[in-house]
């Protein structure tokens, strides 16, 4: 039995499920935008193939073989639960990811404000002036 991971048909299966779960998800991050789509969909796509060999692992008892040796695709699903991390960093999924991006929002809206009062203070001196 292979793990499936590559499969196309396997996937896919998967994909609107993981989709719309992650979706949610992102529901409540005020901050992704229409280009973040390609990062939203290479992260549902790792799920789902994560999903697949998680499975793959449950039916043949484990990441371990009977002599107690790791199986071979257990190298490909440490590769894609790190990838997947890594996405979810990028995306601001999980509390600390997600804190450090809205203390990031935070400061940046302060700056804002701040650069557009130091703007007006410019433009009421040139006329005062």
């Amino acid at each position: 039995m292979k793990h499936g991971a590559y499969s196309p048909q396997l996937v896919a299966e998967r994909l609107p499920g993981i989709r719309s779960r992650v979706l949610a998800e992102l529901a409540a991050v005020p901050y992704l935008t229409a280009p973040d789509s390609s990062l939203v969909e290479r992260y549902c796509f790792l799920c789902a193939q994560a999903e697949v060999i998680e499975d793959y692992f449950m039916a043949i008892g484990g990441f371990l073989s009977e002599a107690g040796k790791a199986h071979p695709s257990t190298t490909l699903y440490t590769s894609l639960v790190h990838r997947i991390e890594g996405l979810a960093k990028v995306l601001g999924l999980g509390p600390n990811p997600r804190t450090q991006v809205l203390q990031g929002m935070a400061n940046t809206g302060k700056e804002l404000v701040l650069i557009k009062a130091a703007q007006e203070r410019m433009r009421q001196s040139l006329l005062d002036g």
